[in-house]
């Protein structure tokens, strides 16, 4: 059967399990293919700084032995406040949102989390999902 053998970087190998969901896909096309994480590499290859991690598809994906494929292992399952990054405004350490009030926007401090490619979590306590957030042009 067909299957996926990713390399991981080891240092975030910590955060991989068994069971956990991987979406791949070809590059530059829009289709993807889901499945799970079957089995940990023990070892790390030294030169690559990698660790190996083997995935079973939940359907066999009609490729060619060999295809380069880009994976995503989904880590964490959190709920997080999230923005567009082009929403953030950043000012040396500190970082802004800016957030519709009347007809302008008030500027709000907030503590940034980890992005996902192109959504930035956000944390600040005033910040609720009804708010209507500037996207660009804050500046």
């Amino acid at each position: 059967h067909l299957h996926l053998e990713l390399k991981v970087v080891a240092k975030d190998m910590h955060r991989v399990k068994v069971r956990q969901l991987v979406v791949a896909k070809v590059p530059g096309t829009s289709q993807e293919w889901k499945g799970g994480v079957h089995l940990l590499g023990q070892s790390v290859d030294m030169a690559k700084k990698t660790a190996r991690v083997h995935v079973h598809f939940d359907e066999v994906p009609e490729l060619a032995l060999g295809t380069f494929l880009f994976a995503e292992i989904q880590t964490d399952r959190r709920t997080v406040m999230a923005v567009p990054e082009q929403a953030v405004v950043r000012t040396g350490e500190q970082a802004f949102v800016f957030a519709k009030n009347g007809e302008g926007f008030r500027k709000i401090e907030s503590a940034l989390g980890e992005s996902d490619k192109c959504q930035l979590g956000v944390n600040p306590p005033q910040l609720k999902p009804s708010l209507s957030l500037g996207l660009s042009g804050a500046y």
